[in-house]
């Protein structure tokens, strides 16, 4: 999607996980990107081969960014009591305050919220808005396909933060996995370091979330 203008909207994931890359692969892959006149990221799991991979993403002005971490818990029982917030499914007619709270909370242009809206009514899409005293403060989605469920889209709004929104819809989203039947649960988060903490990572660790595996980010300069 070029006219966003950010590679979070134009990435390769799987790149030589499934079968060993090659040199004309990536070639392919910057023909693509190039004449959009947009940045593109490319995410390179710890199984992606061959080795030269490496090389061919630098010849074709990729350079590593930040880390990613594929987190993932299986079906255990929460042990997090809930708190007091009001967690609503959004509906056909929460479409826009859905997208206004997740962009709104990630730091995301207006002009990215029907990007957002077209995910409320998606079949195996579970779209939940938090409630803080009354006013929408806090977003989170569940995709369900068959015995996986993915978390994502978790975001809270800056004025509402240190509140336990994040944990509450955490917590309320796996507990509806399990009752769907979910057996693993995954989702991805940015690695943070001893200078840019991530607070979703002290999140997950309240629920037995932890770290598959890390994916090294390279992005077109």
């Amino acid at each position: 999607i070029p006219a966003t203008g950010t590679a979070y909207f134009n990435r390769v994931v799987g790149l030589g996980v499934f079968e060993p890359a090659t040199e004309s692969t990536v070639e392919r892959i910057a023909e693509l990107y190039r004449p959009l006149g947009t940045a593109f990221m490319v995410h390179l799991s710890p199984m992606a081969r061959p080795l030269r991979l490496l090389e061919w993403l630098a010849w074709h002005g990729l350079a590593p960014e930040d880390d990613w971490v594929t987190i993932c818990r299986g079906n255990d029982p929460v042990d997090v009591p809930a708190a007091e917030f009001h967690i609503g499914r959004a509906e056909g007619e929460d479409r826009r305050v859905f997208a206004e709270m997740l962009c709104s909370g990630y730091g995301m242009p207006e002009e990215w919220y029907g990007l957002y809206e077209g995910l409320v009514g998606r079949p195996r899409w579970h779209n939940y808005i938090l409630y803080d005293e009354g006013e929408p403060a806090a977003t989170g989605s569940l995709f369900v396909d068959g015995p996986l469920a993915r978390l994502c889209n978790g975001s809270v709004l800056r004025s509402h933060r240190r509140r336990g929104a994040h944990v509450e819809l955490l917590r309320y989203r796996i507990e509806l996995g399990r009752e769907l039947g979910c057996a693993l649960f995954t989702g991805e988060t940015w690695q943070g370091s001893t200078k840019r903490v991530n607070p979703a990572r002290r999140s997950h660790a309240h629920f037995g979330i932890e770290t598959a595996y890390v994916r090294r980010n390279f992005l077109s300069r």
